[in-house]
C-alpha cells in the first residue's frame, strides 16, 4: 500500500518492472514492450525522458497486450495506463524538471515481489526479486533469451534450464544469412491451400473433416500472427508498419469470417466452390501483405534476430492455446 509520499511514476516503474521480469515471454508484445516500457518508466521517475520518450511510452502502453493470452499484459497496460490518465501532472512535472539541470534525485524505486510471510503484521517480501533477470535467471546479466525458450512449456518451476522442445536447429550448411522469418508462415499458407484444394476436388466424405481442419488451421495461424509478427511490425516500422499490420488484422478477419461459414455449405456444391474462391483470394491478399511486412522489417532486423523472429513463429505455433 502506497500514500501521497511516493512518486506514483516510481510506483509504476516499479510494478512495469517486476511484470517484465514475470513475462514468459510465449506473447511478444508482452515480453518486449513491457521490459521497453519498464525502461522508459525508469527515466521518467529519474525526470531524464524527452517528449519522445513519454510519446513511446503512450505508444507502448496501447501495444503491450496485443495478442496477450493471460492477463499479465493487461496489467502492465492498464498500471501505465493509470499513470498517464490518473497522475498527468506527474508525468508533466518529471518531463519539465529534466528540462532544467541539474536534474532533481531520482526517487527511489519500490521493490515489487510476491509476500514470503507476515509476521507480526509486518510484510516479508521475497527480496530475491531484485536480482532476478528477464530469462528468470539469477545474478548480474541475464542470457537475453525469454523465458519461455530457455525452459520450455510448463506450469512448474525449473531449476536448471532445459532443451526447448519446439526448438528448430538449423543445419549448418543453411547459413544464418538464408534464414527466413516468414517460413513458418509460409508454410502455414501452403498448407491451407492444400485443405482449399482437399475441399473442393478431394473424397466427398471427407469433406466436413477438411472444413474442421481449415478452420483450425486458420484459427491457429490468426492467432500467431496476432501474438508475433503483427507487434513485432509495429514495434519496428513505425506508422507504415501499423498501417500494415491494421490491415493484416481486417484480412484476418475477414478470413476467419469466411471459413467458419464453410460447413453450412457442405451440401451446396457451387456455393461451397464460390467459398472457397472467396476464401482464396483472401488469402492471396494476405499473403500479399506478409511478404510486405516482411519487406518493411527485414531493414530493421539483422540475421540472428530474423533468426529469433522465426523461432518465435515456430513457438507460437507450437503452443497456440485455439482449440
Amino acid at each position: 500500500v502506497f500514500d501521497d509520499r511516493i512518486d506514483p511514476a516510481a510506483v509504476a516503474q516499479g510494478v512495469s518492472h517486476f511484470l517484465a521480469v514475470e513475462s514468459c515471454g510465449q506473447c511478444e508484445a508482452c515480453k518486449l514492450d513491457g521490459t521497453e516500457l519498464s525502461l522508459l518508466l525508469a527515466k521518467l521517475s529519474a525526470s531524464d525522458a524527452s517528449s519522445d520518450d513519454i510519446n513511446e511510452i503512450r505508444r507502448r502502453q496501447r501495444t503491450v497486450s496485443v495478442g496477450a493470452r493471460c492477463n499479465l499484459a493487461r496489467q502492465q497496460e492498464a498500471v501505465v495506463g493509470s499513470l498517464l490518465t490518473g497522475f498527468p501532472t506527474y508525468v508533466e512535472g518529471h518531463h519539465k524538471a529534466g528540462v532544467n539541470a541539474p536534474l532533481p534525485p531520482a526517487p527511489q524505486t519500490p521493490l515489487i515481489a510476491p509476500i514470503d510471510d507476515i509476521v507480526g503484521g509486518t510484510v516479508i517480501v521475497d527480496s530475491s526479486q531484485a536480482s532476478k533477470q528477464l530469462d528468470w535467471s539469477y545474478g548480474d546479466s541475464d542470457s537475453g533469451t525469454v523465458p519461455a525458450a530457455r525452459f520450455g512449456n510448463t506450469p512448474f518451476v525449473i531449476t536448471e534450464p532445459t532443451p526447448h522442445p519446439h526448438e528448430k536447429h538449423w543445419p549448418a550448411e543453411i547459413g544464418i544469412d538464408r534464414i527466413h522469418p516468414l517460413e513458418e508462415i509460409d508454410s502455414v499458407h501452403d498448407h491451407i491451400d492444400e485443405t482449399l484444394h482437399e475441399i473442393i476436388h478431394g473424397d466427398s466424405s471427407e469433406c466436413t473433416r477438411c472444413i474442421d481442419d481449415l478452420v483450425h488451421l486458420v484459427e491457429v495461424h490468426m492467432d500467431v500472427s496476432a501474438r508475433i509478427l503483427y507487434p513485432t511490425v509495429r514495434r519496428h516500422c513505425g506508422e507504415h508498419g501499423d498501417v500494415l499490420a491494421d490491415r493484416a488484422t481486417a484480412c484476418d478477419d475477414q478470413v476467419g469470417a469466411a471459413v467458419k461459414g464453410l460447413g453450412s455449405l457442405v451440401d451446396n456444391h457451387d456455393a461451397l466452390v464460390a467459398r472457397v474462391q472467396q476464401i482464396s483470394e483472401l488469402l492471396g491478399s494476405h499473403i500479399d501483405l506478409g511478404h510486405q511486412m516482411f519487406d518493411l522489417l527485414a531493414p530493421h532486423l539483422d540475421q540472428q534476430e530474423k533468426k529469433v523472429l522465426l523461432d518465435a513463429l515456430t513457438e507460437a505455433d507450437a503452443t497456440s492455446q485455439v482449440s
